[in-house]
């Protein structure tokens, strides 16, 4: 998450109000992540707290795309993360529904969206 967050900040050369306040709502999502991970960690098989994370995260995939949005009117290099973006939405949603029969889901699609978001670099540099 702070990986892609530095690397996507590496390349911006002029901010403007719009970059700030969406990365502020950005960073407030990541805020909350330790407490739901905290949360659901506690009872792995709470369909509640699997569920509240599963939220908090998509929210955070929202607001990475809409700071990643507004970078891209100044910096149109990065287009790449856009398909990484919404392969992680994706996964996410679909995680949101599955947790309901089986909360534990969760970590599994945790652990997929890692894996999606480490080989992101491999495949923009081969483009």
């Amino acid at each position: 998450m702070w990986v892609n967050h530095h690397n996507l900040f590496l390349h911006v050369k002029t901010v403007n109000h719009k970059i700030l306040y969406t990365n502020i709502f950005l960073l407030f999502w990541a805020t909350l992540l330790p407490a739901t991970t905290a949360w659901f960690g506690s009872d792995i098989y709470s369909s509640t707290a699997a569920w509240l994370y599963a939220v908090n995260v998509i929210v955070y995939n929202i607001s990475f795309s809409m700071v990643r949005n507004e970078v891209l009117k100044i910096n149109d290099r990065l287009k790449h993360l856009y398909i990484t973006e919404i392969a992680s939405l994706i996964l996410n949603i679909v995680a949101l529904f599955i947790v309901f029969f089986w909360p534990p889901f969760i970590m599994i699609s945790l652990l997929m969206d890692i894996l999606l978001w480490s080989i992101q670099p491999v495949v923009r540099h081969k483009g």
